[in-house]
């Protein structure tokens, strides 16, 4: 496995929602200020997609500081293919979670904004969490 992109399982969870809006995305919406749910529901998913391209690129770059890190040591890079087990049981724990979100706001307006915050909250936390090592050095 060489990259772990953040979005497996919620393609299923999101997919539905981009199909009933993908006509109106043409339109410019000023997300400082959103006027309608609409709105609200497509800035939360732009800033949800934000935060998993930066989630992606620590993880990236904490991937390769590793792989820098290894040489031929077996023992470190034992670490990459932990770390890339981490991130998947991670990925799985985000995605169920924002499940059980979305069932509490099923058949609501508000359910693409409820989903989309949660995956964004969940995703900058763990953006954190990875950058925790790149910046300590803790390799």
């Amino acid at each position: 496995m060489t990259k772990i992109y953040g979005c497996g399982c919620v393609i299923g969870v999101i997919a539905p929602f981009v199909f009933l809006v993908a006509p109106v995305w043409a339109q410019s919406i000023d997300c400082r200020n959103p006027q309608t749910q609409r709105d609200l529901n497509r800035c939360s998913e732009a800033d949800y997609r934000a935060a998993d391209r930066q989630l992606n690129e620590t993880y990236q770059q904490l991937r390769r500081r590793i792989r820098e890190f290894a040489g031929n040591r077996p023992a470190v890079r034992e670490q990459e293919n932990r770390l890339v087990d981490a991130q998947l049981a991670w990925i799985t724990f985000r995605d169920r979670h924002c499940a059980f979100v979305r069932s509490r706001v099923e058949g609501g307006s508000i359910l693409p904004l409820a989903v989309n915050r949660c995956l964004e909250r969940l995703t900058k936390e763990r953006t954190q969490e990875l950058a925790l090592y790149l910046r300590e050095g803790a390799i």
